[in-house]
């Protein structure tokens, strides 16, 4: 019996002997934020702080991602001019109409200016809603357009661009 107790307090002391301190348990204070901004995740450009020039209401010079804060009303030949390679465009499901006329195109893209996407939104009243342009260079290339209502348009709701070999190019 004793050998069997001295045994079993062996145990206990042995075990004892593997039990670690794991810190303390005091907070190191109060939680932080760790999510980041939309801005952080995927900086965006108001299409309001943009100007335009006499043919385009607003004109989109550098890749990037834009987006549209309200309505906009067209008076110019151009609504939007995109004049970069990989713009995406979220109209946030505004509007772009004619404010008086008619023609025009409501989203242009200029020849060249590969994988623009557009998308929830609205385009009315225009030659083509949305026009990508043919030029000598090419048109553009790889672009998405998603999530759109074109209505009212006279020509086209949507041009691709593309021609056959032997067509004369606009401006040729």
């Amino acid at each position: 019996m004793k050998k069997e107790m001295a045994v079993m307090m062996g145990m206990v002391v042995l075990a004892a002997g593997h039990i670690f301190a794991q810190g303390s348990l005091t907070p190191p204070g109060a939680p932080a934020a760790t999510m980041k901004t939309l801005e952080q995740v995927e900086p965006r450009i108001d299409l309001a702080t943009l100007s335009g020039d006499a043919n385009s209401e607003v004109v989109i010079t550098n890749s990037g991602s834009y987006y549209l804060s309200a309505n906009l009303e067209v008076g110019k030949s151009k609504g939007i001019y995109i004049a970069a390679t990989d713009v995406t465009l979220d109209l946030n499901g505004f509007k772009i109409s004619r404010s008086s006329g008619s023609g025009g195109h409501g989203i242009h893209i200029a020849g060249g200016m590969d994988r623009a996407t557009v998308r929830n939104g609205n385009l009315v009243g225009f030659s083509s809603g949305i026009y990508t342009y043919i030029t000598l260079t090419g048109y553009a290339k790889g672009c998405l357009f998603e999530k759109l209502a074109v209505s009212g348009c006279s020509s086209y709701g949507i041009w691709g661009g593309g021609f056959n070999k032997g067509d004369r190019l606009p401006g040729a």
